[in-house]
């Protein structure tokens, strides 16, 4: 049971919550006149999921500072891109693992599915 627990909250709940946290902080930030830029959301909320990719194809050396400042601000680009690619599948497989942790605590319950001690 302390397995099924450990997946349901590491697999499902903190990638959930993530990503709602990120949406609801910068929902009102990209709200102009009522109207919410839904693809600037999304890219700045898949930042934190893409911030392992961000740093792997472009290292600025040898750059004055508007060089590496531009190289940064493309970094961060491409890690939003990524990272909201990433924080689409991580919440699809949060789906798929909330109801994988429900039928096996189902299974568990009736008997069905013994656990390791």
């Amino acid at each position: 049971m302390r397995y099924i627990l450990k997946e349901f909250f590491f697999k499902v709940v903190c990638p959930v919550v993530a990503a709602l946290f990120l949406f609801a902080m910068f929902k009102n930030v990209f709200t102009n006149n009522g109207v919410t830029d839904y693809k600037l959301v999304m890219l700045v909320c898949g930042i934190p999921f893409g911030m392992r990719y961000m740093y792997v194809w472009l290292i600025p050396r040898r750059l004055d500072i508007g060089g590496t400042v531009g190289t940064f601000a493309f970094t961060f680009l491409i890690g939003g891109l990524v990272g909201s690619v990433v924080m689409v599948w991580k919440l699809l497989c949060a789906v798929y693992y909330f109801f994988k942790c429900i039928v096996q605590a189902v299974m568990l319950a009736t008997g069905r599915l013994e656990m390791e001690a």
